[in-house]
């Protein structure tokens, strides 16, 4: 039975409870006959059998164990009873190197996320300066041909000599793909990330005292090794706008305002 009852003659009886528990007051839509007093009593008792007793299941789930209880309260006498507790201790998921088993593949399938979203922001950088006539179509024989100049040699070349749009587009092109790490960024609340923090804050400051008034493209041209370093977002910030002050002279019609702030606003944001 339920909630709502069909005594007889088809006449529905609601018994309006707060909770299974609150039995009290309740109220019948219709005056109930004599010879429905029978079935109230059933409907009572009905609810009566389901009482005032809850069962409470908790699981606690942990690394290497699940544990597990079982308990049983009366709400009317206020009483509780444990009927079971209980735990199921297992190895943790390390390997022989005593890492997480999936961590290679999770480092693998983190790799192809970058590598895909690298390609779609190449794709994205190509298509942008190409409506501002700083490079020709991507991956045509144009497009290759233009990638095989050397990006430093250029860089250096932009701050005080003409560059053709193109190889200017191709200097651009280069800082943006290596835009440097950026100083306010939101610390790691790791130690971990906080050491590595504190690591790429020292090199970036070696590398402020060695660069002096020179731009980054100017100084790693003249270096042996030029990959493998961290550099300061807001260098490479600072030599794009050389870059464009300096070929501005020579390609006003251009390279005008709004279009260096379209493209700033592209590529550091």
């Amino acid at each position: 039975m339920g909630l709502f009852e069909k005594a007889r003659g088809g006449r529905q009886i609601c018994l309006g409870m707060p909770s299974p528990h609150e039995l009290t007051p309740f109220c019948l839509k219709q005056t109930i006959n004599p010879d429905d007093v029978g079935l109230c009593n059933l409907i009572l008792q009905k609810i009566l059998s389901r009482g005032h007793m809850e069962t409470i299941r908790g699981l606690d789930l942990g690394t290497t164990s699940i544990g597990f209880s079982v308990v049983r309260i009366d709400t009317k006498k206020e009483q509780d009873e444990i009927i079971k507790t209980g735990v199921r201790i297992f190895p943790e998921g390390l390997n022989n190197d005593h890492e997480p088993r999936n961590k290679r593949r999770r480092d693998m399938r983190l790799h192809r996320r970058q590598l895909r979203r690298r390609r779609i922001r190449r794709i994205e950088l190509s298509r942008k300066f190409k409506e501002m006539v700083l490079l020709p179509e991507f991956s045509s024989d144009c497009w290759n041909k233009l990638m095989e100049q050397d990006p430093y040699v250029l860089r250096n070349k932009g701050v005080s000599e003409r560059l053709e749009l193109h190889q200017f587009g191709r200097a651009i092109y280069h800082m943006v793909q290596r835009r440097g790490f950026l100083s306010n960024r939101r610390s790691t609340g790791s130690e971990e990330g906080r050491e590595e923090e504190g690591i790429v804050k020292s090199a970036l400051q070696d590398l402020d005292q060695e660069l002096g008034e020179s731009t980054l493209g100017q100084y790693l041209s003249e270096q042996e090794i030029k990959r493998g370093r961290y550099l300061d977002r807001n260098r490479v910030i600072e030599e794009f706008k050389r870059l464009w002050q300096c070929l501005r002279a020579y390609h006003a019609e251009i390279l005008t305002e709004k279009i260096e702030k379209e493209l700033y606003e592209f590529i550091f944001h």
